[in-house]
């Protein structure tokens, strides 16, 4: 793989991980919520799906799964519902607890479970991600060269800026939730809000049906 050739995937992967969509959203949201380390584990999750694709398009397997529409639609149904449960789970605790945004719940590692799953579930039903991983990843593949140690080299280009550009908008996220936690009523809200868009970004997966980027 030529220098030119990985500059330009690094380039069209940044602007990717800073183009505001599903991920961007939910770790925002996850930064408002459970804090900088709350959704620098989210940060995780997307990245972990990212290399789980990755893997799957050098073994030529993320196209089969790309054409069989019947399997991915499980795989993406299984995802969305679960974010749609956790989100309903969020929306509802707002009304039984008098303010249960708290920030330091961020350290504890059932904490930590949750917003990776959160972030790998809607990164690993998202059809637009399937689309980059089958159509525009082997575009900087050479066939000629060494196809393992190009995608790793490929994989480590996206998911190491990808990481930090996440945490920084969970961190934007995470200023605003400071701002309102000792508001117990804009707590509730903030637990509204981020049950809100788990929600409408599983509904979002299950109906989207446009898959160009």
């Amino acid at each position: 793989m030529i220098f030119k050739v990985w500059l330009v995937f690094c380039i069209t992967s940044i602007i990717a991980s800073m183009t505001p969509g599903p991920a961007v959203l939910l770790i925002t949201s996850q930064g408002a919520r459970s804090g900088v380390r709350g959704s620098f584990f989210g940060a995780i999750g997307i990245c972990t799906a990212n290399i789980f694709y990755f893997f799957l398009s050098s073994l030529g397997l993320a196209v089969a799964l790309h054409n069989a529409a019947s399997v991915f639609f499980i795989v993406k149904l299984c995802g969305a519902g679960y974010l749609i449960v956790i989100g309903v789970q969020n929306f509802l605790s707002s009304f039984k607890n008098p303010g249960s945004l708290v920030m330091p719940a961020s350290g504890r590692p059932a904490e930590q479970q949750n917003t990776f799953l959160q972030a790998f579930a809607t990164q690993i039903s998202n059809p637009k991600a399937i689309l980059f991983f089958t159509s525009l990843v082997p575009q900087f593949i050479n066939p000629a060269g060494n196809i393992p140690f190009q995608f790793s080299l490929l994989a480590a280009t996206d998911v190491t800026p990808e990481i930090f550009i996440l945490t920084g908008y969970g961190w934007l996220g995470a200023r605003g939730g400071k701002m309102m936690q000792d508001n117990p009523s804009l707590a509730r809200w903030i637990d509204r809000v981020s049950g809100a868009i788990l929600i409408a970004i599983g509904l979002h997966l299950i109906f989207f049906q446009d898959w160009k980027i």
